[in-house]
């Protein structure tokens, strides 16, 4: 039988305020957006510059400009890379970032442009990869990425739970030092039974810790 490891909890946040608190409260680590009813943008530099000076725990920005689909203009792409320059003036943890073709692969040419100028940054590629055509193909395409330290992922599930037999076959088509990162619907209530499940190192949500 598999010892369970300690495991982190990761808070997507959207305002100062809940960023302070959800380290307050017991989070691990945030990922700090904007607009986190569409599903997380990049966040200013005004809420950067304030979590960052506020909280202690590790920071991960969005690189996410709009809502909707992961396939992006050439337009929509330097749009990312001048807001890239801007995230990598701080210390984050990682870079939240993810991005497809049309017919739904990773978009290799240009996540090899992010990696080429991200510095000694580091990304997540985020849920994007639940939106692809093949998850697994996913993973290992994302494994040949070295600056890719983490995925998150909800199995291509509406919920992390649903996803939970994709979530550990993934497990198996990255690299032993990427994190994968479960997401989708993960509460205190249940994160305790997906991680018997999953024996993942890190979790993640908008309420996986109570405030």
């Amino acid at each position: 039988m598999t010892r369970s490891l300690p495991y982190y909890k990761e808070v997507c946040v959207d305002t100062l305020e809940d960023a302070i608190q959800a380290e307050l409260n017991g989070a691990d680590q945030i990922e700090l957006c904007s607009r986190l009813d569409l599903d997380g943008l990049t966040p200013s530099q005004e809420l950067m510059e304030q979590a960052f000076s506020k909280v202690k725990i590790p920071i991960k920005p969005m690189l996410r400009l709009r809502g909707g689909d992961f396939v992006y203009t050439r337009q929509e792409k330097d749009a990312m890379l001048n807001a890239l320059e801007i995230l990598k003036q701080f210390d984050c943890k990682s870079i939240v970032f993810g991005a497809l073709t049309m017919d739904g692969h990773i978009d290799q040419t240009f996540l090899k442009e992010i990696t080429t100028l991200i510095g000694n940054h580091v990304l997540c590629f985020h849920k994007a990869i639940d939106y692809s055509t093949n998850i697994l193909e996913s993973c290992s395409v994302l494994s040949t990425f070295e600056r890719v330290t983490e995925i998150l992922s909800s199995g291509g599930a509406q919920t992390a739970r649903g996803g939970v037999d994709t979530l550990i076959e993934m497990k198996k088509n990255i690299r032993p030092d990427q994190k994968l990162i479960a997401a989708g619907k993960i509460r205190p209530e249940n994160v305790s039974e997906l991680h018997n499940l999953l024996n993942l190192e890190y979790y993640h949500g908008k309420k996986i810790i109570n405030y």
